[in-house]
């Protein structure tokens, strides 16, 4: 898996849709995220480097998002797949800032989801 993590990361790291003015790349860019969260082992550089990646791409959601959302749903999903596996510590804030009113609906229902799919790992701090 150290070889699919690295074509994903690398996939990821040179992806540039400058070029291209017709044509959105945000459904690609969130299955990248959400196979490369997938394929990150509990090697301490392939975590780094996946938070990096997904932090890099939501910064990049803030001024251009895509449409839906779908970049932003997306890294909320591979950041609960990191906790879920307790590759990176539990966050349920992070989920809980993107499941208030002003966020779309669609991240809003992500969020949420998210949350509903992390209260059976500590059904406590959801109350």
């Amino acid at each position: 898996t150290g070889e699919v993590f690295r074509m994903l990361q690398l996939l990821l790291k040179y992806n540039d849709n400058s070029q291209n003015g017709a044509y959105s790349d945000g459904d690609y860019v969130a299955a990248l995220l959400l196979a490369l969260a997938r394929a990150c082992s509990s090697d301490l550089n392939e975590v780094d480097k996946t938070n990096q990646l997904i932090a890099r791409y939501c910064q990049r959601e803030l001024l251009m998002p895509s449409y839906a959302h779908r970049v932003t749903r997306a890294a909320l999903g591979a950041l609960q797949q990191l906790q879920y596996r307790r590759l990176v510590p539990l966050d349920l804030d992070l989920f809980l800032r993107h499941a208030k009113i002003g966020q779309s609906t669609q991240v809003r229902c992500a969020a949420l989801s998210c949350l509903a799919a992390m209260t059976p790992v500590q059904p406590a701090l959801i109350l």
